[in-house]
């Protein structure tokens, strides 16, 4: 199972139930954040990591699916 480093761009939106002057909204742009985890599945659309694998690759903990669209940057893991 392979591992990997993947930057990539996230969704953002305003805080919750607080209103947000015109500026502030305008102003909203997407975060980059990176993550790291072993590859669970891969299509042509997204991929799927987990961050911690337990014994015999049949438990995973920190999953996340991310769109390949978002990834700007990606960097397998020895």
């Amino acid at each position: 199972m392979n591992a990997v480093r993947i930057e990539w761009l996230d969704h953002c939106s305003a805080p919750e139930n607080e209103w947000q002057s015109l500026d502030d909204v305008k102003n909203l742009e997407p975060e980059l954040v990176t993550s790291y985890g072993f590859v669970v599945r891969e299509t042509d659309d997204f991929i799927t990591i987990a961050a911690s694998r337990g014994q015999g690759n049949e438990s995973f903990l920190g999953d996340l699916c991310i769109v390949k669209s978002c990834i700007v940057n990606r960097k397998n893991i020895k």
